[in-house]
């Protein structure tokens, strides 16, 4: 697997990550993104924050 590129389970997982941050922020609910975000950064340490 080629850095930078993700395995086709992790485009699900993303999507559905995605969509759930898009539904806390349409009902202007900005903690729970963060808190999603920073729980998957913990999960995979491999991973920078910028």
């Amino acid at each position: 697997q080629k850095k930078g590129t993700l395995a086709p389970t992790d485009h699900q997982e993303t999507r559905t990550l995605l969509n759930s941050i898009v539904r806390s922020i349409q009902t202007n609910d900005v903690y729970g993104p963060i808190n999603m975000l920073l729980r998957e950064i913990k999960k995979r340490p491999e991973i920078k924050r910028q």
